[in-house]
């Protein structure tokens, strides 16, 4: 928010061409082309980047079946999919004809207050 709040008052200053910024202890601006004409990096084996990739962030610098810790990562239905493959195909499950609502039935009004709003907060 307080990111927000500065990018706001930029605005009605009228810097256009600046970014926010923190430089600790104070949420600052800067203009756009300082700070993309440097470059920074991070350590491609620290713990943060690496926290990351366990949660599946990608930083599109390794392929998809590399690990966090640059180990292949073996799924679950990888491991189902080579011993037992018959496993895998997705049963049919036909729906008891009395869970089907039909136009005729009113829907539930959780339904129908999820529904309208929905659509008034359509973008």
């Amino acid at each position: 928010t307080q990111f927000g709040s500065h990018a706001v008052r930029l605005i009605i200053e009228g810097k256009f061409g600046e970014m926010v910024c923190y430089q600790p202890p104070s949420i600052l601006s800067v203009p756009i082309l300082t700070a993309v004409n440097k470059l920074s990096q991070v350590d491609a084996n620290s713990s943060a980047v690496q926290a990351a990739r366990a949660l599946g962030i990608s930083f599109g610098d390794t392929a998809d079946v590399a690990g966090p810790f640059g180990r292949k990562e073996v799924t679950e239905i990888e491991e189902l999919s080579s011993d037992t493959p018959d496993l895998l195909e997705t049963p049919v499950v036909e729906t008891p004809s009395e869970e089907v609502t039909t136009s005729d039935e009113p829907l539930p009004a959780e339904w129908e207050a999820a529904a309208a709003y929905a659509d008034a907060a359509m973008w």
